[in-house]
C-alpha cells in the first residue's frame, strides 16, 4: 500500500506550473522522505532457531522443564545419551456371561528399552553385556532415573523394570573420517514388570557424565594375513542375544537359541585389496575352513593407548563389491558375517 503523501503527489504534479508547481515538488520530495522513514522503521523479531515461528515454552508445570536420564544397574547410576520411551502395553481377553461381557488382563509386556549410552561403562554393565554375548545372560532388576539440568529428581519419576535381561548390542559405525563420538546403543528387553515411582531429592553423582569423548574415527583392525592398514569404515555391529527364562536373575545360565550377529560391511582402499580378493577366493573355495578373527581395536586421542578390544570371531566374507564412495573416489566393500563378539577392556 503506497504512503497518502506520495498519492497526493502523484495526482497534483502532472497539473502543475509555476509556483504551484514548486509546492508540488516540495509535497513528492515530502512524500519520498517519509516513505524512507516507514521502511527503516524495525519489524518483528525472528522466530529463535528451530523455533518454526511457534513461542517455546520455557517451563512445564507440574513437572521437569528439561530432562537427563540415569540407568541404575545394580545400585549404581550411570548417564544415559538418549532414550525414547519407556512403557508396557496391556492384553485383555474378553469372556460372556450371560448378557454381560467382562475384559481380564491376559498378558502385560514390557516394551524393550533402547538406550545410548557413553564409551565408559561401569564395570558391572560392562560384565553384564559380556556374559550376554558369550551366551551366558542373566536377568536383573534396573532403573531409568529422571533429572533436571542441575541434577534434581523432584517432579520426575524412576520407571523400574523387573527381570530384564540384555537383548541387543550395537556399536556405532566406525569411520576414520567422522568426528562424531563413539556410544553404545544397548537394548534391554523381556522384563517381567515395569512401575513408574514418583522421586524427590537430588540424584547421585553418575559415572559417564565427565569423560573424555571417545571417537568412532579411532580404531585400528587387525586379520591374520590380510591387510587392513587402508580400511576408512567398519560397521555398525549389531549383535542380538537371547533372554534367559525369567526367574534366573543371578545365574548366568545357558540361553536357548545363540547370539545372532547382522552382516558387517568394512571399506577398505586399493592397497588392501590383494589380500581381501585372496581371502575372498578362499572363503568361496572352503567355506567356513576359511574363517578368521576379526579384531579391532579402539584408541584413545593418540591414537596409541587401546580403550578397548572387540574380537569377531569366525569371520567370513560374503560379498566382496567395487564401489565408488563419494566423489566417485573407487575403492572395495566387503561384508563379513561372524559366529560371536566379545568385547575386552583393559584393566585398570
Amino acid at each position: 500500500m503506497s504512503h497518502p503523501l506520495a498519492r497526493l503527489a502523484r495526482r497534483s504534479i502532472p497539473f502543475a506550473t509555476g509556483r504551484s508547481a514548486l509546492a508540488a515538488l516540495l509535497l513528492a520530495t515530502a512524500a519520498s522522505h517519509a516513505i524512507a522513514q516507514e521502511r527503516s522503521k524495525p519489524g518483528p523479531l525472528p522466530p529463535p532457531s528451530g523455533a518454526s515461528g511457534q513461542a517455546q515454552p520455557t517451563a512445564v508445570k507440574g513437572g521437569l522443564a528439561a530432562t537427563s536420564l540415569l540407568l541404575e544397574v545394580g545400585g549404581v547410576p550411570m548417564a544415559v545419551r538418549r532414550c525414547e520411551s519407556i512403557g508396557q502395553r496391556l492384553a485383555f481377553t474378553t469372556s460372556r456371561t450371560g448378557a454381560s461381557r467382562e475384559r481380564a488382563v491376559a498378558a502385560a509386556e514390557c516394551e524393550p528399552l533402547e538406550l545410548q549410552l557413553p564409551f565408559a561403562l561401569d564395570a558391572a554393565l560392562s560384565k553384564w553385556i559380556a556374559e550376554a554375548l558369550a551366551g551366558a545372560p542373566r536377568r536383573q532388576d534396573v532403573a531409568l532415573l529422571e533429572l533436571d539440568r542441575f541434577g534434581a529428581t523432584e517432579g520426575g519419576y524412576a520407571s523400574r523394570l523387573r527381570e530384564v535381561g540384555v537383548d541387543a548390542l550395537l556399536i556405532p559405525k566406525l569411520d576414520a573420517s567422522s568426528k562424531e563420538a563413539f556410544e553404545w546403543g544397548v537394548r534391554l528387553g523381556g522384563a517381567t514388570s515395569l512401575r513408574f515411582e514418583p522421586l524427590g531429592g537430588k540424584a547421585p553423582a553418575a559415572l559417564g557424565n565427565k569423560q573424555k569423548a571417545q571417537l568412532v574415527a579411532n580404531f585400528r583392525v587387525r586379520i591374520d594375513n590380510v591387510s587392513c592398514e587402508y580400511v576408512t569404515t567398519i560397521g555398525p555391529i549389531e549383535a542380538s542375544c537371547p533372554l534367559p527364562p525369567t526367574g534366573e536373575k543371578d545365574g548366568g545360565s545357558r540361553a536357548t537359541g545363540a547370539v545372532s550377529i547382522a552382516p558387517i560391511e568394512v571399506r577398505f582402499a586399493d592397497r588392501d585389496a590383494a589380500d581381501w580378493i585372496r581371502w575372498f577366493d578362499d572363503a568361496a573355495a572352503k567355506g567356513s575352513g576359511a574363517a578368521r578373527a576379526v579384531t579391532i581395536e579402539l584408541l584413545d586421542a593418540t591414537m596409541k593407548e587401546v580403550t578397548a578390544t572387540l574380537t569377531l570371531s569366525g569371520a567370513l566374507p560374503n560379498l566382496l563389491r567395487r564401489d565408488f564412495g563419494e566423489g566417485g573416489r573407487p575403492g572395495f566393500t566387503a561384508e563379513l558375517t561372524a559366529s560371536a563378539l566379545a568385547i575386552t577392556f583393559p584393566k585398570g
